[in-house]
């Protein structure tokens, strides 16, 4: 429950407004008697019913919002917000608290009053700006809906099977409601410059001279690329530093990004389908941009093949049964704890034609996605046990694939045929290749 600091601090702030207001405690404990009843535990199936707990959430979120300063976003272009202007390249940081605060919005914005959402349809997902505690848009929080899910579970079970008392006589208007500023920012700048300096160091071993024979990876090219200084697309160490940050962040985009490589690899006419595509929506005077995935449907289909067969974890968590029941002919007793195999889906021959082949076209006059609807196709799950990080992950992988199959042309090294590479599987929580991805590349957009 208390695992990520800022869950469990929303959560302490939820009950400090609670116990600070004893009315707001009786209203939400009588809604939890109608709905859920005194002999039985809250489950999550009861929480679209409780919406009196749902808008005492609002608006302690809206007063306390855990982080008040959201990340920094990069302005791309001159532009105006409202009567500010903000020139192009500025680093942007959002004040959520004192937007939370703001009185030509909120009436009587010091104090708690959870009925101001009674008449609202304000909610918590970004999409009205009053209210924006994690963020909004692509760039919004991606745990956001996990996390809304465990704060309501956990309050709504605390509020209904206990009654709550200040200590040792204190008055609701007594107790302490100070807030503590800046350890996270501080945290964060330690964080950031370990961060920064480990890829920068990265760099500099890069750049020590070669052992006769030693072969050059990616971030040889890119050094040699900055060095060889192309007129129409400078970049700097920084710049390098940042794409491999962007690459390599995390564990499970890595390898996801490394298994559609070495499919593309071992099937050149993908690769040549997939840069033609490129030429035509992105053209080659220019760089591929997020706005442009959209429309790039070859490489999507391509993903999701690469997904399918490739699963970066070949198991999904567990779930639990909380009644016996059937899945297709096998039944499952109550209390029995189960494993999906994703790996194992993602290849049955009853649902896959050529199960076992890499053919992107398979999804063509398909509408299966990845995002859980379709049961064929799970690699990040399905409903709210589904993975928070989802949309990020999507985004990142496609956006890396599509930026490197536009800049460089890419080869199999010392004249290796792509049938020839190795495609085993090494197994464990994650599923990668057994022995990594060696390609070479060489630079293709205009100069």
């Amino acid at each position: 429950m208390f695992a990520a600091d800022t869950t469990s601090t929303t959560i302490e702030w939820i009950f400090s407004e609670i116990l600070r207001h004893p009315r707001v405690m009786k209203k939400v404990q009588k809604e939890l008697e109608q709905v859920v009843g005194m002999d039985k535990m809250v489950e999550e199936s009861d929480l679209e019913s409780l919406e009196y707990l749902n808008i005492i959430i609002k608006e302690a979120m809206r007063l306390h919002p855990v982080a008040p300063l959201l990340l920094p976003h990069h302005s791309i272009e001159d532009c105006m917000v409202d009567r500010f202007f903000i020139p192009t390249n500025s680093r942007v940081i959002i004040n959520v608290w004192a937007v939370g605060r703001y009185p030509k919005v909120w009436t009587d914005a010091e104090k708690f009053l959870p009925e101001r959402f009674c008449e609202s349809n304000i909610d918590l997902r970004g999409r009205d700006f009053e209210l924006i505690p994690f963020g909004s848009g692509r760039r919004g929080c991606p745990g956001m809906q996990l996390g809304l899910t465990i704060v309501h579970l956990v309050v709504a079970q605390l509020l209904h099977y206990f009654n709550w008392d200040l200590p040792n006589g204190m008055q609701p208007s007594e107790l302490d409601m100070t807030e503590e500023f800046g350890e996270f920012t501080a945290y964060y700048s330690k964080i950031d410059k370990a961060v920064k300096s480990y890829f920068l160091s990265i760099l500099d071993e890069h750049d020590q001279p070669k052992e006769h024979g030693q072969t050059k990876d990616f971030i040889d090219t890119m050094l040699g690329i900055m060095k060889a200084g192309y007129s129409e697309f400078k970049f700097d160490r920084f710049d390098v530093k940042a794409i491999l940050m962007d690459m390599f962040a995390a564990d499970t985009t890595s390898t996801t990004i490394e298994w559609i490589f070495s499919e593309i690899l071992r099937h050149p006419r993908v690769m040549k389908k997939v840069q033609k595509e490129l030429e035509q929506v992105v053209g080659m005077d220019k760089m591929v941009e997020e706005s442009d995935l959209e429309s790039l449907e070859y490489l999507n289909i391509i993903i999701k093949e690469a997904m399918r067969l490739h699963p970066v974890a070949p198991l999904l968590l567990p779930h639990h049964s909380i009644e016996d029941c059937m899945v297709d002919r096998f039944f499952i007793p109550k209390n029995s704890r189960v494993i999906i195999n994703v790996w194992a889906v993602g290849r049955y021959p009853k649902v896959w034609t050529d199960a076992e082949k890499f053919l992107p076209e398979r999804f063509c006059e398909s509408n299966i996605d990845l995002r859980g609807r379709d049961f064929e196709l799970i690699p990040f799950g399905s409903g709210r046990r589904g993975c928070p990080g989802m949309q990020l992950g999507l985004t990142i992988v496609h956006l890396v694939v599509a930026q490197l199959l536009h800049y460089f042309n890419w080869d199999l090294p010392n004249g290796m045929q792509p049938s020839e590479l190795d495609m085993t599987e090494e197994f464990g929580v994650l599923v990668g290749r057994a022995t990594h991805l060696i390609a070479i590349p060489t630079c293709r957009l205009k100069k």
